[in-house]
């Protein structure tokens, strides 16, 4: 049998044959590859047992059959097309097309081996995205890494050489068969496919091959050990859209993405574009203040004060800064939301994240309406100003900002139309001193008078392959790890201290806003945590109190902060909250990759795009692991479900184009409907109320006793988030009734005083409107289901005006009904039964939407109508 099979591999002369050993070549290459990668990165196995790197090779050759079969199987399906096969050309093309594949495999590979260092991860779409400044990248490369890159070369032209040969003497002369009889031919092209066919999809398994499959530990570069570079670039060029695993119900996702992102400052006014929201002023400056945004290329958090101590090796990386910061308000656990430069322009200046894989900036989807921050200054009377050192044909900058709202983009090109400044021949464009240079020319010659102005300045020294104008900047030698990347950090702080000391001297500095951030982490000999970490700094003296934000936050949050300080009134649309809003929520989303996650508190949720569970880490002193993440109803539960849900909402609202309409036309049509909030209905008592929300509690209490007993599972599990009906297991959800139970108890014990934080004016209705005529009976709109929102809730807020006690004393009176307990505080029960009762009236008010929850713990549950007072009889 051996024989027979080593004989039809080398003696067979048709496409069988042949394509086999292409795979074979194909599958020795990338497994040659790997090891290469696994020797060069050595350092980053640490401690790894030998069976977890055996094992990362094992899994790394289901990686290299799929991946070869993928980039093959095209030539193989032309070489079965007999009508063509009589022409000589066409068997020679499809018989030779896949050498110029395997020398385009090397080089991938080549670049996947330097590109890793820089990003942590394998290159995907980037190896197609970046052939256009292909000239730009080997010339980085070759500073960077000109022993790799000159072997690289070397192995290139071996390869080519060997392919030219290959060509001439197999496929040239090749004596293609074309008199096969059928039946031995179509058994062998069947046999074929479906080995094929079971090959790209990594075997026989139930779900195709996919990236989370490499998931053998907790050592992130042992994961990376067995994908190779080919495999990412497959999965990446494909459109990402949310995975049929991941997909959540929109409404879900929405009250749960909403109710994240939420602050007094703003309001959700349209159900067409449910992340579009208008500006509630509550503060506004006398005049309008100018805006510098500082974008800090490459800036990782743990080489700054505070976040770290600023030093490596003794020395400090950033004196400048971090003496700066003292000055303004710094946020040391702000968090990047991508991993690239373009992740981090989308988020800052739209406030949308960009999608897993394929970058919004490669793809069409970059068409669609976003609500960029230059835009929305430029409607309220801003000039705008963009200025970098680089290419701005590099990710579309020159199409794309001003698309978003930019009136002047100034680049490489107009810097060396100068002739003043010298460009750093290994780098990306001009040295950040240069660029500052230009950037503060261009501010200073503005007139006094003028209108306001943003600006934007993006850095570029600390970007790959990490180059400086001279020695004095290099104050890290080879001893020190990272020595480049440290040094060119040093000499980016001292030409931002350069320009900040010339900046506060101007004529534009007495009222401009100055916001340092960073755009993303350099990825190198960082933890997860690390490598989102990045610093913000917001110094507007007289305006903004110095001090250290130690919340989570995002480049999500940069837009609504930035609207908030301004005071413009506009709409937006954006997955971020105002930071300078103490009501806001503090969490924070990402996406780069096929990574995804959520950070909130002191926990840090990572989830590859394709895993049906992600790894939880505590980010206190050190990142380690949750073991309950990876299961059901774990800790990490609740921040699966938010980022899945920012996931759902992100991508697909970008998909269907509902970010933002997409001119004034649409946008006042859309005003136009969604200007009143409808939530049709009678009012009730106060006692009517009271009864149905105590009503309905018994109602729960009796499913809850019927599932301790094992009956009415299905009745239950209709007050279950849908995502878990199925799953959730009878023991588990008791317990889960348990810990909610024991916390509705801590909560009962609270008083209402406790509650009353005194944050008044969050209600906004009508004055105009009698007080009576604005209750109703709040129902659920089926079509909609909204979340719930009761009349006794605004009954409150119109008696008091004090949002955060109604919602205190309102969930106090839902969990007292829900367990049966009418032991309130009697001040309470007095205070309820002097209120005055609620005539029915229908009327449409505008509302801001406010849910509730047991427990409070981020659960969303089906929609559940109050009955009215016809269903009390």
């Amino acid at each position: 049998m051996g024989k027979r099979i080593i004989d039809f591999i080398y003696k067979n002369r048709g496409s069988s044959g042949l394509f086999l050993k292409y795979l074979l070549i194909v599958i020795l290459l990338q497994s040659v590859f790997r090891l290469c990668f696994v020797l060069l990165y050595s350092y980053r196995l640490e401690d790894t047992p030998f069976g977890d790197l055996l094992l990362a090779f094992v899994m790394g050759l289901r990686f290299d059959m799929a991946s070869g079969a993928t980039i093959l199987m095209p030539f193989f399906l032309l070489s079965l097309v007999g009508v063509l096969n009589r022409f000589s050309w066409y068997r020679r093309l499809w018989a030779s097309a896949p050498l110029l594949v395997i020398v385009w495999l090397i080089a991938h590979e080549t670049a996947d081996i330097i590109y890793f260092e820089n990003a942590n991860k394998h290159i995907g779409y980037e190896g197609f995205a970046f052939l256009g400044d292909l000239a730009l990248l080997l010339k980085s490369a070759v500073y960077q890494n000109p022993y790799v890159v000159i072997a690289a070369f070397l192995g290139l032209l071996v390869a080519v050489a060997l392919m030219v040969f290959a060509y001439r003497r197999f496929i040239h002369d090749y004596d293609f068969p074309r008199d096969v009889s059928y039946r031995i031919a179509v058994p062998r092209v069947l046999v074929f496919l479906i080995i094929g066919v079971i090959l790209m999809r990594g075997g026989l398994q139930e779900r195709i091959l996919r990236p989370s499959t490499a998931l053998i530990g907790q050592n992130d570069f042992v994961n990376n050990i067995a994908l190779n570079p080919v495999f990412t670039m497959l999965v990446d060029v494909r459109s990402y859209s949310v995975p049929a695993d991941k997909r959540m119900d929109m409404e879900e996702a929405l009250w749960l993405v909403r109710r994240e992102i939420d602050y007094p400052g703003a309001e959700f006014i349209s159900e067409e574009y449910p992340l579009m929201r208008k500006t509630i002023v509550r503060r506004k400056p006398a005049t309008p203040p100018n805006v510098v945004i500082i974008l800090m290329e490459n800036w990782t958090g743990k080489f700054v004060q505070p976040i770290g101590d600023g030093l490596v090796d003794g020395k400090e990386v950033t004196p400048f800064f971090n003496r700066f910061y003292k000055n303004g308000l710094f946020f040391d656990h702000f968090m990047a939301s991508g991993g690239r430069t373009v992740n981090g322009l989308l988020s800052m200046l739209t406030g949308m994240p960009d999608k897993p894989g394929l970058t919004v900036f490669r793809s069409h989807h970059i068409l669609s309406a976003f609500r960029p921050l230059p835009q929305i200054l430029k409607e309220s009377g801003y000039d705008t100003y963009f200025v970098t050192g680089g290419p701005l044909e590099f990710t579309n900058k020159k199409q794309i900002l001003p698309h978003w709202g930019f009136d002047t983009v100034l680049g490489m090109e107009y810097m060396s139309g100068l002739n003043r400044y010298q460009r750093d021949e290994q780098g990306w464009g001009f040295f950040d001193e240069d660029i500052y240079d230009v950037f503060h020319e261009v501010l200073s010659e503005r007139q006094a008078g003028q209108k306001p102005f943003l600006a934007v300045f993006e850095s570029l020294s600390t970007h790959y392959p990490y180059h400086t104008p001279d020695e004095r900047f290099r104050i890290f030698d080879e001893s020190t790890r990272d020595y480049e990347f440290l040094n060119s950090y040093y000499y980016s702080d001292w030409a931002l201290g350069k320009y900040m000391q010339r900046a506060l001297q101007s004529n534009y500095a007495d009222n401009t806003v100055f916001i340092i951030v960073g755009d993303h982490t350099h990825h190198r000999y960082l933890n997860y945590y690390e490598d989102r970490n990045i610093p913000l700094l917001i110094y507007w003296p007289g305006h903004i109190q110095p001090g250290i934000d130690t919340d989570i936050s995002s480049q999500l949050d940069l837009v609504p902060t930035i609207l908030g300080m301004l005071g413009v009134e506009t709409h937006f649309a954006a997955l971020g909250k105002d930071l300078l809003d103490p009501e806001a929520r503090r969490s924070a989303y990402f996406a780069h990759g096929n990574i995804f996650g959520w950070i909130e508190d002191t926990t840090f949720y990572y989830q590859l795009t394709d895993a049906k569970f992600g790894m939880g880490r505590v980010t206190e002193e050190s990142l380690y692991t949750i073991p309950t993440c990876t299961q059901e109803g774990g800790q990490c539960d609740r921040y699966r479900r938010k980022g899945i849900a920012f996931l759902n909402v992100g991508v697909r609202l970008i998909d269907e184009q509902r970010v933002f309409p997409k001119d004034e036309e649409t946008l006042q049509a859309v005003l136009e409907r969604s200007n009143t909030k409808v939530f049709p209905g009678c009012a009730l008592s106060l006692q009517d109320h009271y009864s149905a929300l105590e009503k309905r509690a018994m109602q729960f209490d009796g499913l809850i006793e019927n599932f301790h007993s094992g009956r009415a599972v299905p009745e239950l599990r209709a007050f279950l988030p849908p995502d878990s009906r199925d799953a959730a297991s009878m023991a588990d959800f008791q317990q889960r009734l348990r810990v909610q139970e024991d916390l509705i108890q801590q909560q009962l014990n609270k008083t209402l005083s406790d509650a009353r934080v005194a944050l008044s004016g969050q209600a906004r209705f009508d004055p105009s409107i009698e007080r009576n005529q604005q209750l109703q009976n709040i129902r659920i709109i089926p079509a909609e289901r909204r979340a719930l929102v009761d009349t006794q809730m605004f009954t409150l807020i119109l008696n008091t005006g004090d949002l955060a006690a109604v919602r205190e004393r309102e969930r106090l009176l839902r969990e007292a009904a829900r367990l049966n307990r009418m032991d309130l505080p009697k001040e309470t029960l007095a205070e309820l039964e002097n209120a005055p009762e609620i005539t029915p009236v229908q009327q449409q008010v505008s509302i801001k939407q406010t849910g509730w929850n047991l427990a409070d713990d981020c659960q969303w549950y089906p929609s559940i109508e109050i009955p009215d007072t016809a269903s009390m009889n």
